[in-house]
């Protein structure tokens, strides 16, 4: 999992990220022995705090057969980083949370200046996005460049793309196969057609009764 905050402190030891090896035990202790970086900013570092637990609420606990433990990589400005650590440590899927604030819940829009500076052609990239179509980062993209990169939609930023990526990888840590389709989610599932079919025209992947 990976987060582009705003004012956690990542410059310690040298390095200009952060990770946590959290569980669905300690996410919450783990999240709160986090450090505001230098500067003004606490309620924007505490509403960070918030976000971060609610979204690990969402991956750990949104299903009985959700993973019950993940690594979370925080950077700053220094996108480059993620790369470099993905090198070291390989990861086949890496699902990118969206920023708080009022209109951070559209993570083709958040990392769009920093994902060619982390993508990397082995590695499946997983996005939120409160859009109906492509405008950000893959807009006007061809098959290749769109190639391992998955965008989810988010309904009133249900955080959808972590709780099915979360129980994706259970079971398909179970079952030699696993089908995405039919899968129940703790989401409302989408009932309008006009946004269904805008999404399915856009290849964009979304959550409704089969």
């Amino acid at each position: 999992l990976v987060y582009k905050t705003a004012k956690i402190k990542v410059n310690k030891d040298a390095a200009n990220f952060i990770t946590l090896n959290l569980t669905v035990n300690n996410y919450e202790k783990q999240i709160e022995t986090l450090e505001k970086d230098n500067g003004n900013g606490q309620d924007q570092f505490g509403k960070e705090k918030t976000l971060l637990k609610t979204a690990m609420s969402n991956f750990f606990n949104s299903s009985e057969e959700s993973l019950k433990s993940a690594d979370l990589f925080i950077y700053n400005d220094k996108p480059e980083e993620l790369k470099n650590y993905l090198k070291i440590h390989r990861h086949t899927f890496v699902v990118l949370i969206n920023t708080e604030g009022d209109a951070s819940d559209d993570g083709l829009k958040i990392y769009k200046d920093d994902y060619n500076k982390f993508k990397m052609p082995s590695t499946f990239f997983v996005f939120s996005t409160k859009e109906q179509e492509i405008k950000e980062l893959f807009k006007d993209k061809g098959n290749t460049e769109k190639e391992r990169n998955i965008a989810i939609y988010s309904n009133n930023k249900d955080n959808l793309h972590l709780k099915f990526i979360s129980q994706y990888l259970h079971q398909a840590s179970i079952f030699h196969a696993v089908n995405p389709y039919g899968m129940p989610l703790a989401a409302t599932p989408l009932v309008d057609d006009t946004v269904i079919g805008k999404l399915r025209t856009a290849k964009i992947n979304f959550y409704s009764l089969l």
